[in-house]
């Protein structure tokens, strides 16, 4: 059984956290910051406890600055497998480069509406290639060529969350042959995507089942054709998902 140091349970406790729930998330390595944390609470736990693999900040978003994340980085970067960052509008783009360079274990990566540049999606891009999950809506500065380093080096990707971006066809177009694994893929209020996007998501990504497109420029005959595609390919993943659990039942 992992020993957590007394220092690092009582910094929760003097964040309101219960002591038996400090106790279990430090034990578990999961932990979410209370809302009245404060970059050097974070900063604290981290070098304390770097055996944490996951990390919720966005309750706290409000405090949260560069200094806690790259906090996490250096301390818990070969652990790290989720972090939540939701709203922390405080970070700029050395948070994020220092993820890159420290957390190449990375899988999921929830960072909606915190600033996000080209220069942050490079560096995760080809820093995390082992994500699988990135929620990156409300990042107006990433442009194509941001969204394109995702599609060179990310070929794990499985669910993604553009919604209120500025990708256009083309960056969907660098994500779909790059990232043949996506089951889903959010494109709302993306208003430069067209139909060309939804032709090449279809022709690339097989698994695809879930684009939900609102507020995007796609007409309505390709939603229509898009709906029709994406519910035989979730009733041909049931049934295939049946057909393994059957042949497990008769092996024996």
């Amino acid at each position: 059984m992992t020993t957590i140091p007394h220092p690092a349970i009582m910094s929760l406790v003097m964040l309101n956290v219960p002591t038996e729930e400090a106790v279990r998330q430090l034990t578990e390595g999961k932990i979410d910051f209370p809302p009245n944390t404060d970059s050097f609470d974070v900063s604290t736990i981290s070098r304390l406890v770097p055996s944490l693999f996951e990390i919720h900040l966005d309750s706290a978003k409000r405090w949260i600055t560069d200094e806690a994340v790259i906090s996490i980085a250096t301390n818990c970067g070969g652990n790290l497998t989720k972090l939540n960052v939701n709203g922390c509008n405080l970070l700029t783009d050395a948070a994020f480069i220092s993820l890159g360079k420290n957390c190449s274990n990375l899988q999921t990566l929830i960072a909606y509406g915190v600033g996000l540049t080209d220069t942050s999606i490079t560096s995760l891009a080809k820093g995390c290639g082992n994500l699988t999950t990135i929620f990156i809506g409300k990042n107006p500065e990433i442009t194509d060529a941001g969204f394109m380093e995702l599609g060179r080096h990310c070929p794990y990707l499985e669910d993604v969350v553009l919604n209120y971006n500025h990708i256009t066809d083309e960056g969907v177009a660098a994500i779909a042959e790059g990232c043949t694994e996506l089951h889903s893929f959010s494109i709302q209020h993306c208003c430069h995507v067209s139909d060309v996007s939804i032709d090449v998501l279809i022709d690339k990504c097989l698994y695809l089942q879930n684009i939900p497109t609102t507020g995007s420029s796609i007409t309505r005959p390709k939603i229509q054709q898009l709906n029709k595609l994406t519910n035989e390919r979730y009733k041909e993943s049931l049934m295939d998902e049946d057909c393994i659990e059957y042949c497990k039942g008769h092996l024996n």
